[in-house]
């Protein structure tokens, strides 16, 4: 554990109170130096801590701030079964995917991997599907990334993307809230976009087979008041204002690993799951564009099959099944 996560902790649990440098440093066995040093990084990272004069130091509020040890508090048993220490929290990433890549490039054993959990409070080139970027500030969302080894008898890879944005909603309809998806990983409430999902697989050269998923999620929780005026039209916040609602980050990401831990261990609640997403889907019945390869064209949305494809219907009467691309809501002429 480090020195600051120690001074916090030991700060928390005297919550109001003021507690003596000295004491502090008696208890952990560092300098008073170490103490003060401790007490600067948390109060950087957003603790309010207040030094009195001749007296200590005093914890006087909890803000939301991305903490290991309260998202493993809230954790369920079987997601610590999987993840147990495995969750690592950084003050900025490029991007927790590609961080995640990286962990699987050094492992000799992808399996060793499996359950290891990366959260950053910031990314600096957060992506999105095909290619494009997803803007991820500092204090404002929920962007991580999951590494689950597939078992390729038991888990359909070709539909967790869609599982990861049922979990996603399932967390959010905690909060009273009525999200909805748009084929195949965007989740939006109030006709803004406010999730996205990139699923990234890792192939055993030997095998040829994807042995490895990387699950990444970007959820906007707070405002989007320092998003572009472009980007603003487009994107939406879970919530607006941090004062409007008593919520912390922390248990939204855990919420959501336990939601996806749960059908991942329990394959059985798959075909439930995915009877869920066609029922958040709001593009069935509607009129779209396509792109799928590299093809653009109009259509009109029949259903979403059991493993998360597509059903159209072209205008010239052809029926498709589309397993990737891209919609868009338009109406056809």
């Amino acid at each position: 554990m480090k020195t600051t996560e120690r001074v916090l902790a030991l700060l928390k649990k005297n919550k109001h109170k003021i507690v003596s440098g000295e004491c502090i440093a008696k208890k952990l066995n560092i300098s008073r130096t170490s103490v003060w040093k401790a007490v600067q990084i948390l109060k950087k990272d957003g603790y309010v801590i207040k030094a009195k004069q001749n007296a200590g130091y005093v914890l006087e509020k909890l803000v939301d701030v991305l903490d290991t040890e309260h998202i493993i508090t809230d954790l369920s048993e079987e997601a610590k079964g999987y993840t147990g220490t495995k969750i690592e929290i950084f003050k900025e990433l490029d991007s927790t995917n590609n961080e995640a890549k990286k962990r699987l490039s050094i492992s000799s054993n992808s399996k060793k991997c499996n359950g290891i959990v990366l959260i950053a409070d910031k990314q600096t080139n957060g992506r999105g599907r095909l290619g494009r970027t997803f803007y991820s500030p500092s204090h404002n969302g929920m962007y991580m990334s999951l590494i689950v080894t597939v078992d390729q008898f038991v888990f359909d890879t070709t539909i967790i993307t869609a599982l990861a944005a049922v979990a996603v909603c399932r967390v959010l309809q905690t909060y009273n809230l009525k999200p909805k998806i748009k084929w195949v990983n965007d989740i939006f409430i109030h006709d803004k976009k406010v999730c996205g999902i990139l699923t990234e697989g890792s192939i055993n050269l030997e095998t040829g087979l994807i042995d490895t998923i990387i699950l990444g999620i970007g959820l906007n929780v707070f405002s989007t008041k320092m998003f572009s005026k472009e980007l603003q039209k487009i994107a939406g916040a879970v919530f607006e204002s941090k004062k409007d609602i008593q919520i912390s980050r922390n248990k939204i990401i855990a919420k959501t690993i336990n939601e996806l831990y749960a059908v991942i261990c329990n394959p059985t609640l798959i075909s439930l799951r995915m009877q869920e997403y066609r029922n958040l889907s709001f593009i069935i019945s509607k009129n779209v564009i396509v792109s799928s390869g590299s093809q653009t064209y109009e259509a009109r949305v029949i259903d979403i099959t059991p493993e998360a494809h597509l059903l159209i219907k072209t205008q010239n009467g052809d029926i498709k099944e589309i397993v990737s691309g891209e919609v868009s809501l338009t109406p056809i002429r």
